[in-house]
């Protein structure tokens, strides 16, 4: 699999775009109001995706300021920005009391099997893990190691995976709100 490749650099960038507006407040009346059960819904949708995504940045034990900032613009993306960067940083807390507690494998099992449950979900979750692994530019052997053991928990295989790079090579994701 070539998991360096224009689609994923080319998300990756968009995703950083999108994390300069994630700190910004925006239009409040596009926000969900906290605690109600669209905040709910919409979490409950996102939070299998956060998981995956904090998982990968953590499997080299350091978390840089670009994945971060991709994770970010991820969160963004996801949730259409309507939930508060006070609430992310809440289940940021939460995921990682959950991973300290049952440990790396249970949770990346665990978001997985949710997250393939639709083809079209496990495609995106493998997509975007992989640009949050290459936000430092750079893919170490831990890093690596995860991103195949992921293309296998989700389902998408090596051919599956270059059919998707391939199709989007042309394509560029619209620029940052």
């Amino acid at each position: 699999m070539n998991f360096d490749s224009p689609l994923i650099r080319t998300l990756r960038d968009h995703l950083l775009g999108l994390a300069k507006h994630s700190t910004v407040p925006g239009d409040l009346a596009g926000r969900a109001q906290s605690e109600t059960p669209e905040e709910e819904a919409i979490i409950e949708r996102f939070e299998p995706f956060a998981e995956l995504l904090f998982l990968v940045t953590d499997a080299d034990g350091v978390v840089s300021d670009s994945e971060r900032a991709t994770i970010l613009g991820a969160f963004r993306a996801l949730t259409g920005g309507r939930i508060s960067p006070s609430r992310l940083e809440k289940i940021e807390k939460d995921i990682e009391a959950r991973r300290q507690r049952e440990g790396m494998h249970v949770r990346l099992e665990s978001a997985c099997t949710r997250l393939s449950l639709n083809r079209d979900d496990a495609e995106l979750a493998f997509t975007l893990a992989n640009a949050v692994a290459l936000a430092d530019r750079d893919l170490d052997g831990p890093e690596t190691v995860l991103l195949e053991q992921l293309s296998h928990l989700l389902g998408v295989s090596s051919q599956r995976f270059d059919a998707l790079v391939e199709s989007g090579r042309h394509s560029r994701p619209p620029p940052p709100p």
